[in-house]
């Protein structure tokens, strides 16, 4: 009894849907393997949608995309946009966006019409244009990886950049306080300088009048030894006669000077 109350809770409360792609190459296949598909199920069959209903399908499957844009300026003509109800309102990136898949979606509808009038069959579904809009969305969130990526790249180069100017600025700072001290230096040098040579001045003119008074005092000692060499010589010729008058002296009595006192 507790299985057969089971089983009639799944055959009365289980429901299983599938779908299945007419345009397919293996819908004949699997209508013909399995025929209890149609037999034994409940079909509905589903066309096309109208152009809203692929409109609000593409707005639901695009919620999570980023596709507002600020300042954006509309186009005067939308194809399918202006057959839903605005409110009066402009239309935004997102709905212009949303309306370019609808009208590519339709014009591959259009153009499916136009070769089959030439024998040449080719089938589109919304199933394809789910599969449009969620290859679509892919690519979104791809390129705004890329494009995120890209600008951490930037971002961080950008801040390298930043960061190699403030060095610049610092050390610029640093070279101008230290050009300063060195123009100090350089000044105090120069006058250093310049009283070095100002003293060198001074010392070359008095060692100029060293030169001068050695030339002198040599003038001066060749003269004495000229005057020394002629009183020596004359010395020499009066020493005889001293000699001579000192013997004569020496020969005086007392008796003598007593006589002429």
């Amino acid at each position: 009894e507790m299985f057969k109350w089971f089983i009639n809770q799944v055959r009365n409360n289980l429901h299983v849907v599938f779908t299945m792609n007419p345009s397919s190459p293996d819908f004949h296949n699997r209508t013909a393997t399995s025929p209890a598909l149609f037999n034994r199920c409940v079909l509905d069959w589903f066309g096309d949608w109208s152009k809203q209903a692929f409109y609000q399908v593409g707005q639901e499957f695009t919620t999570n995309l980023d596709l507002d844009l600020q300042d954006y300026s509309p186009s005067a003509y939308f194809p399918y946009v202006e057959q839903l109800e605005m409110e009066n309102d402009p239309p935004t990136h997102r709905d212009a966006i949303i309306s370019s898949l609808v009208y590519i979606h339709h014009t591959v509808h259009s153009m499916n019409e136009r070769v089959a009038r030439q024998g040449l069959y080719n089938y589109v579904t919304p199933r394809h244009f789910l599969d449009f809009i969620t290859k679509f969305s892919e690519l979104v969130n791809e390129k705004r990886e890329e494009l995120e990526a890209q600008k951490l790249h930037l971002n961080i180069g950008l801040q390298k950049l930043r960061d190699t100017e403030e060095q610049v600025s610092t050390m610029q700072a640093s070279l101008d306080e230290k050009g300063k001290v060195l123009n100090e230096k350089k000044e105090q040098a120069d006058a250093k300088l310049k009283q070095m040579l100002a003293k060198q001045a001074v010392a070359e003119e008095r060692k100029k009048e060293a030169t001068t008074l050695k030339e002198q005092v040599v003038k001066q000692n060749a003269d004495v030894a000229v005057r020394k060499a002629s009183a020596e010589e004359k010395l020499a010729d009066a020493e005889p006669a001293v000699a001579r008058a000192k013997q004569s002296v020496q020969g005086i009595k007392k008796a003598h000077l007593d006589e002429v006192k």
